[in-house]
């Protein structure tokens, strides 16, 4: 049976309050305070960033709830309007103008909060948002929804069910962290900080021991959107293979292994190439000398914090990364490390696969739960 949102659920206006009501720390007066940047877009509550603002401000029915669904109403982008998460802790906070809270009421709160994760709802409040000078959901957009209705025993076995997945997909994902971290801690133990160099192991400038060739345009004569036998060169915008640019190109320009160096937006971020590729003027390839493993030097770079020249876009030029100081420890040193990434990669590529098979049965189960 479906029936109308606006039957299970209250929705709830946010706090319109003006500069003069914030505070800079919470007291006695002051209440924190929600916006739409603290909705992540995996559904989860981020508490890192609230406001205070004044308790006269903020009435009795504004203060959110354990179950409450926060949800960001209006934006000026047409992504963020409808995003939401639900509230799993009992604690004091209210929320603001732009954001409106859905109160479940004669319904299973968490089974309410699922329905505002699933595609259905994504996909209905995305198209009505759109068109609007200031995207934004009307009360109606939210009453108007319709929602899957079971009986009791069903639904709990819905909540259970998604629980129990969620759980997993979470696990899975911090023992991707996990894994990271410990990489990061065996380099610190083997070679300590590449830039206080505690072990004192001799140091050289980046540019003295690797060459680096920033990357180029590609002729749009010279790629085509599919791999096929005469185009199978991969043209990556940032090392991805996820993100590459056009698709595939007949021009290898980077032949041997290296280190590819994010040149623009988040820049220094690296990642190890061993296969011929076309990198474009986002990256600059670092191409070691004998005196390297790439994933020693991969993650060297990593570890050295990397400053940005000038000003508004965040950019990393050949000679910033060339003036680079960089530890040089015995070779087979280096490579007892890079033995030891490769086992941790190996491990990650099954909890990978782990997540990719997890993630795809939430999707199927939030289609057959919601539509």
């Amino acid at each position: 049976m479906k029936v109308k949102l606006g039957e299970v659920a209250d929705q709830i206006r946010g706090v319109t309050y003006k500069s003069q009501d914030v505070e800079e720390t919470l007291s006695n007066n002051s209440i924190p305070l929600l916006r739409a940047n603290n909705i992540s877009n995996n559904g989860i509550i981020n508490y890192d960033d609230v406001i205070f603002v004044k308790k006269n401000k903020v009435n009795t029915v504004q203060l959110i709830q354990k179950n409450d669904i926060l949800v960001c109403a209006s934006s000026g982008s047409v992504h963020l309007v409808g995003k939401a998460a639900q509230i799993k802790e009992d604690k004091l906070l209210s929320f603001g103008a732009f954001c409106k809270v859905i109160r479940p009421k004669n319904i299973n709160a968490l089974y309410l909060g699922y329905f505002f994760q699933s595609p259905y709802y994504r996909n209905t409040i995305s198209s009505l948002a759109q068109g609007a000078n200031i995207n934004n959901i009307r009360n109606d957009d939210i009453d108007n929804l319709m929602i899957n209705i079971y009986d009791d025993v069903a639904t709990q076995e819905i909540v259970s069910i998604l629980d129990k997945v969620t759980s997993l997909i979470s696990m899975r994902k911090e023992q991707l962290e996990k894994l990271d971290i410990l990489v990061k801690s065996k380099f610190i133990e083997m070679f300590g900080d590449p830039v206080l160099n505690p072990k004192g192991w001799e140091k050289k400038k980046l540019g003295e021991v690797c060459n680096v060739v920033v990357g180029g345009d590609v002729p749009l004569d010279n790629f085509s959107k599919e791999k096929n036998e005469d185009y199978n060169i991969p043209i990556y915008s940032n090392g991805l293979a996820e993100n590459m640019l056009y698709g595939y190109t007949n021009n290898a320009r980077i032949q041997q292994p290296c280190v590819t160096v994010s040149a623009r937006g988040t820049i220094g971020y690296c990642f190890p190439h061993f296969k011929p590729f076309y990198p474009i003027v986002r990256l600059l390839c670092v191409i070691p000398s004998n005196n390297f493993s790439i994933l020693f030097l991969c993650h060297q770079i990593n570890s050295i914090n990397i400053k940005s020249s000038g000003s508004g876009v965040a950019q990393l030029t050949s000679p910033m990364i060339k003036s680079c100081a960089l530890i040089i420890p015995p070779l087979d040193l280096q490579n007892q490390f890079a033995e030891f990434v490769e086992q941790v990669e190996k491990n990650k590529e099954n909890i990978k696969s782990s997540l990719n098979q997890l993630e795809t049965l939430y999707s199927a189960l939030m289609q057959e739960y919601f539509g």
